[in-house]
């Protein structure tokens, strides 16, 4: 299965979330591939929100200068006041809120595909466990074997 089939599944609304329990096998085949495509949308958020942090930084390091520049004897809570109400320092701290919710966003779906493939393997081993019970599909067993 390609990553590509994954992208129009990125909206929750789209991921199958629930588990067919007549169809485990195309479960069990599509649940990893998502796994692993969600992990990649993951790893990109980190990457996007570790980005907006050092441009946070950034922004908040010329700020400090530039505003010390014009007046020396600036306390720290003034300064801090003042940056806080530039447009530039406002953009970057709400670009890496935006990341930040990026990251628990997908963070959330890759857990919930986690548990989804941990409830596959539970019902996989219900239905196995069902179908050793049925006279037709049980193995002949030997005299004697105890297992």
């Amino acid at each position: 299965m390609s990553m590509d089939q994954f992208e129009d599944d990125a909206d929750p609304t789209q991921v199958k979330w629930e588990i067919d329990p007549a169809n485990l096998t195309e479960e069990f085949c599509r649940a990893p591939a998502l796994l692993a495509y969600l992990n990649q949308q993951y790893a990109d958020a980190v990457r996007e929100r570790l980005l907006a942090e050092f441009a946070l930084e950034n922004v908040e390091a010329q700020l400090t200068v530039e505003l010390r520049a014009s007046d020396a004897k600036m306390t720290v809570h003034e300064l801090k006041a003042r940056m806080l109400t530039r447009e530039s320092y406002i953009t970057a701290r709400k670009r890496l809120i935006h990341y930040e919710h990026e990251t628990r966003v997908v963070r959330g779906k890759c857990e919930a595909t986690e548990a989804k493939l941990r409830m596959l393997q539970m019902v996989g081993g219900k239905v196995r466990s069902e179908l050793e019970r049925e006279p037709a599909v049980r193995v002949p067993r030997r005299p004697g074997e105890d297992f």
